[in-house]
């Protein structure tokens, strides 16, 4: 095996060998360009493994959804290939048998999961809410490339417990998940309204992944290999028999009611507030979909973890607000995860001495037509802190170039700590390989931008 050092190698996102110059790569080449590279490749000479194939099988009965598999139109629908395992020995059969059947009736997409477990008692299963990290328990996995592009996914992720955590999504998905004294089993229906795909298309790209923690065991479907993350869409295998899929509007209207109360208990002065808003979702086409909130209610938005700055940058804590997070993956830029970035949306709705804003009204539209991949996102931030009420917009563009490469351009109006105007416009590219010397990945990313 010959290894090739870039600049500085290090490990990245579990799988690949990222290579980055100090700083990150950043470079400011004019005080209004950054031009950045990251360029990641371990030169191996071996072959790509031809990607797995499963035809879903198309019904009219649709399968009861309760975690029990004993629904008879199961039976119409083929095993899938078998897993491989990953960790912790790779190539290796799993210790554990487990058997997946896929189902449409052309209105959503169905998985059936048997997970069998010659120790039941010792299944692991903690979590019980959404979209917690189930790392530390037993679960299963699913990745849809719905465009069978190879460069974004759909991700789902369910325990024992049927606790769920998704990613690029915040649709409707039903899950029951059962133990007994075979293992456990899980029951999955996702609905085609809930994502967005080329109706054109008559494959998907897909794989699926178990984890039985208590071995530190994994094992997948397509590219089982410790040198391919799981969540890296350039080896899924694929699912065909994706045609004729009936997505509807994808109307979703979910209305939704604040109350406070206050009493000034010196003068016994009492006063109730009302705030109603409602969230309108839709779909433009299959492949392009909107929402529309008045006055979103982020209540229900997990808290942040305390840290300590001992930096002279400031902290970019994740995103965890519904209207912002999905989709959010069309709106970065040039691959910068922190310092740099032109548009972080959780610098939207926050005052610079930390205190809430609210959101008035707030729309985005998300979606690709073709090789273009598009993003618009507009907010009307309310008055606090001494910022008056203002308008920010962000607006993203890009298309897909060659294998796996791309050129964007983006559009930013408004700061949201100001009442100064404030506008930025930028270009990046991206040139990314899969196949540098057999299946190691080697990137290259440049960007630039400019403030009005």
């Amino acid at each position: 095996m010959g290894v090739l050092w870039i600049l500085r190698l290090v490990a990245a996102a579990g799988s690949n060998l990222v290579a980055k110059g100090p700083g990150g790569c950043r470079r400011t080449a004019a005080p209004w360009a950054r031009v950045g590279l990251a360029v990641f490749a371990v030169l191996l000479a071996s072959d790509v493994a031809a990607s797995p194939r499963y035809s879903v099988v198309r019904v009219d009965e649709a399968p009861e959804i309760d975690g029990r598999l004993d629904d008879a139109v199961w039976q119409k629908a083929p095993l899938l290939g078998p897993l491989t395992q990953v960790e912790p020995v790779e190539g290796a059969a799993p210790s554990e048998r487990t058997e997946v059947r896929l189902l449409s009736d052309g209105r959503h997409l169905y998985f059936g999961v048997r997970a069998f477990d010659r120790e039941p008692e010792k299944i692991i299963a903690k979590e019980m809410l959404r979209d917690r990290s189930l790392t530390n328990d037993d679960r299963i996995a699913i990745v849809l490339d719905t465009y069978l592009d190879r460069r974004n996914a759909f991700f789902f992720q369910i325990n024992p417990n049927g606790a769920i955590r998704d990613a690029l999504i915040d649709g409707i998905w039903s899950v029951q998940a059962r133990r007994d004294e075979l293992g456990w089993t899980v029951e999955i229906r996702i609905p085609y309204s809930t994502l967005t795909f080329d109706p054109d298309k008559t494959a998907w790209g897909f794989n699926i992944l178990r984890s039985v923690r208590r071995r530190n065991e994994t094992a997948r479907w397509s590219s089982a290999r410790l040198d391919k993350s799981f969540i890296d869409v350039s080896e899924l295998g694929v699912l065909d028999g994706m045609s004729g899929l009936d997505a509807g509007r994808g109307i979703d209207f979910r209305p939704q009611q604040a109350v406070s109360y206050k009493r000034d208990r010196p003068d016994d002065e009492r006063s109730v507030r009302l705030d109603p808003g409602f969230d309108l979702f839709f779909r433009a086409t299959p492949s392009m979909k909107g929402v529309l909130t008045v006055n979103p209610d982020f209540s229900d938005a997990p808290v942040d973890d305390r840290r300590v700055n001992l930096s002279r940058f400031g902290l970019f804590f994740p995103e965890t607000r519904d209207f912002f997070l999905e989709d959010s993956g069309i709106f970065e830029f040039g691959d910068l995860e922190e310092n740099g970035r032109p548009f972080f949306s959780r610098r939207v709705g926050l005052a610079v001495d930390g205190d809430a804003v609210p959101i008035r009204l707030g729309g985005r539209m998300t979606g690709r037509v073709g090789r273009v991949s598009l993003g618009l996102l507009d907010v009307q931030q309310g008055r606090a802190a001494g910022v008056e009420s203002k308008n920010l917009a962000v607006a993203r563009a890009r298309i897909d170039l060659l294998e796996r490469s791309s050129l964007g351009m983006i559009l930013t109006h408004g700061d949201p700590s100001s009442d100064e105007d404030a506008g930025l416009a930028g270009i990046d590219f991206r040139y990314r390989t899969d196949h540098a010397r057999g299946n190691q990945v080697l990137t290259w990313d440049a960007w630039v931008d400019r403030h009005a």
